[in-house]
């Protein structure tokens, strides 16, 4: 069976910089990226009103659709700030070049690719989204192609914060390492591990698109274009 080359640009933790976002948006268009995956801490804190359009433009002028999930720093209601994204995951609306989509613990199929997208992390200062690690679950489905996660999973270079604390998810890491199929893992949330590229056992890439560093000074490393084989298209 043909194999097709499926090219994806991937970022994290933009916290609301729209001089980033730009710069994401046109990698991806430069690269005739097939998609870009944001991988949550799009804002910061409350500050959104309009960087939701912005999303929207992003993906106009990168000609390819926007799937993320939502981190720490978002305090958005999904429903309200994109109406359409139920009907997206539900698959009763089709995706399109222009299309923004945050993944809730929820998955989708795009171009026969399955992403499932968590916005969940361990409890890590008073924000959103966090929960106590013994109740931190993620229940990808067992086909699942990319995982998208603002977690990082445990016990790798880019869950290593400056202070040698690793505030990955081991449950994050055996979830992902039992998938089969999965071919790329991204995520955010260490801004010190921006830029880490390893793999899982199960071989699947795994990248840290964390785009600011730990003072939140933009680092262009987070922004990672990479290439999956996509034997379902």
């Amino acid at each position: 069976m043909l194999m097709k080359q499926f090219k994806i640009v991937c970022a994290a933790d933009i916290h609301g910089s729209s001089l980033v976002l730009a710069r994401v948006s046109g990698v991806a268009r430069e690269a005739n990226a097939d998609l870009i995956i944001l991988a949550g801490d799009i804002v910061l804190h409350q500050i959104y009103n309009g960087f939701i359009d912005l999303l929207h433009a992003a993906a106009k002028h990168a000609r390819c659709p926007i799937i993320g999930v939502a981190g720490n720093h978002d305090f958005w209601k999904i429903a309200k700030h994109f109406p359409d994204n139920a009907a997206y995951v539900a698959g009763t609306k089709k995706i399109t070049k222009k299309s923004v989509i945050f993944l809730h613990e929820q998955e989708i199929t795009y171009k026969g690719l399955k992403f499932w997208g968590s916005p969940y992390t361990s409890v890590y200062g008073n924000w959103n989204y966090q929960l106590p690690v013994d109740k931190l679950k993620f229940n990808p489905s067992i086909d699942t192609d990319v995982l998208i996660t603002h977690s990082p999973p445990a016990f790798f270079n880019g869950s290593i914060t400056s202070d040698n604390r690793d505030i990955g998810s081991e449950e994050l890491t055996v979830v992902a390492e039992s998938l089969p199929q999965l071919k790329l893992f991204i995520f955010g949330h260490n801004h010190q591990g921006a830029g880490y590229i390893g793999r899982l056992n199960n071989g699947a890439t795994i990248i840290n698109a964390a785009c600011h560093t730990e003072d939140m000074r933009f680092n262009p490393q987070g922004i990672i274009t990479v290439t999956v084989h996509n034997e379902n298209s």
